[in-house]
């Protein structure tokens, strides 16, 4: 199972995320705003339909919002068994069989603040309900490496790392259910990164976008 995150669709993007061809994909910053525009986000649902995946989301407000895309030949496969959407729409969980193997697939949408610290707490909660493997990505807000940023791999061109406690955070979370990113288990020192100013007169980097796996995903 090929797993990948993509952050802020729309629907000039819907050919470029799917060109991805992985078997999941995990959303972020959506604004579908679905319960006003039902409409269009069946438009949506079918465009993505026709080139190949299936889309569920936790997006009705218009910020924020995250959704999980299953390639065809998974979505046939899928049976759901429990999905889980917090009104913040900064979470979406769904636990799914996939050729008899029980998964948790969780797109998620950190915290921009310190003082939304609470989301971990929820998500926490949520993510211990299941105990079966669990794939969690999305866009974090923060990076999983809490070192200064001297010698931080994840930031480059930065007073301080985007929160200390943020990331602390996420590291609790992966202490407690046994997560970890399988980029950085297999490339501990690459700099690689997924947030880049659209000014190029900022040269700020960081890696905010991220999976993590407490099994190794085979499906």
């Amino acid at each position: 199972m090929n797993v990948s995150t993509k952050n802020s669709i729309t629907i000039q993007k819907i050919l470029a995320i799917c060109s991805l061809k992985t078997d999941i994909i995990f959303l972020s910053d959506l604004r579908l705003n679905s319960t006003k525009q039902i409409s269009a986000v069946h438009d949506l649902e079918k465009h993505f339909f026709f080139n190949g995946y299936k889309l569920y989301h936790n997006s009705n407000l218009p910020s924020r919002g995250v959704g999980i895309l299953f390639k065809k030949s998974i979505s046939e496969k899928l049976v759901v068994n429990r999905i889980i959407k917090e009104r913040d729409c900064n979470s979406l969980i769904i636990n799914a069989t996939v050729n008899g193997n029980n998964f948790v697939f969780a797109s998620v949408y950190g915290p921009n603040h310190d003082t939304e610290i609470e989301f971990y707490d929820t998500l926490m909660a949520n993510l211990s309900i299941f105990p079966c493997p669990i794939i969690a990505g999305g866009d974090w807000n923060a990076t999983l490496d809490t070192a200064e940023v001297g010698v931080n791999v994840d930031v480059v061109n930065m007073r301080n790392i985007p929160s200390l406690r943020r990331s602390l955070r996420i590291h609790e979370l992966c202490t407690q259910l046994s997560l970890s990113d399988p980029f950085r288990v297999s490339n501990p020192v690459r700099k690689e990164y997924t947030y880049i100013p659209t000014s190029l007169l900022e040269h700020n980097r960081s890696r905010i976008d991220y999976l993590l796996f407490n099994k190794p995903p085979t499906v």
